[in-house]
């Protein structure tokens, strides 16, 4: 090969080199700032401090993600079921999403939850309730089974247990 040719295919190789260089350093610098502003790095995972009004506030969350996807509340039998995907953050793990589920005042027992919901809400949009103030979506109940549901006035828990979510998402009382 003649120098005239070597030198012709070294710039050659050299261009292609730096357009290669040019090219990748678009998606590596995004790469760079990303890993910079901590984009890449893994969530903290952080416990849940479960209380009840803390718990009756991210059932409330979970519940309202459902409504607004599905355009009215679930059905009363399964209402934990249908609101359970939305309880979990990315940063908590599975074990600390769990206890968003219970009420810490009487869940002593993996299978006691002791929240229930309002049946009369079930298949409901929550723009035709009439008193979404004062009306419980969901409250402690004495009812300490998954999915529990009932009226609140029958089926709550006495107090000290009467807390509950109303339906705009004020925590309320169920019995004085």
């Amino acid at each position: 090969m003649s120098n005239g040719r070597k030198g012709i295919r070294n710039v050659i190789l050299l261009l292609a080199a730096g357009g290669l260089a040019y090219g990748l350093w678009g998606p590596v610098s995004v790469l760079i700032t990303a890993k910079q502003r901590g984009f890449l790095d893994t969530p903290q995972q952080r416990e849940w401090d479960a209380t009840v009004d803390k718990n009756l506030k991210a059932l409330y969350t979970a519940m309202m993600l459902t409504h607004d996807s599905d355009g009215q509340f679930p059905a009363a039998d399964h209402w934990l079921d249908a609101i359970e995907a939305r309880i979990r953050t990315s940063d908590m793990s599975e074990d600390e999403a769990e206890k968003k589920k219970h009420d810490p005042s009487v869940a002593h027992k993996p299978n006691e939850f002791g929240f229930a919901f309002n049946t009369s809400l079930a298949g409901k949009y929550k723009g035709d309730v009439k008193n979404p103030d004062t009306t419980p979506l969901i409250f402690q109940s004495a009812d300490l089974h998954r999915n529990a549901h009932g009226d609140p006035a029958n089926s709550g828990a006495k107090a000290p247990r009467n807390h509950a979510i109303s339906v705009s998402g004020k925590l309320i009382r169920t019995t004085p």
